[in-house]
């Protein structure tokens, strides 16, 4: 199923790049990134994922 997603998107003009990421508590651990070729031309690099968080935040530490 993917792997179909990412044809898909492919076929309609996006550079798509994914990851399975740590998402704490949640059941899916896979982010999808697309962006269109066209504005990647534009801005002249690649998306790169965030470095990931090596502490576990409460909602209190975010809102501090």
């Amino acid at each position: 199923m993917l792997q179909t997603m990412i044809q898909v998107f492919e076929e309609v003009g996006y550079v798509v790049e994914y990851k399975v990421l740590n998402t704490l508590d949640q059941k899916r651990k896979r982010i999808i990134i697309g962006v269109r070729k066209d504005i990647r031309e534009q801005i002249g690099e690649a998306f790169e994922f965030p470095t990931p968080y090596t502490t576990r935040l409460t909602l209190k530490d975010i809102l501090h």
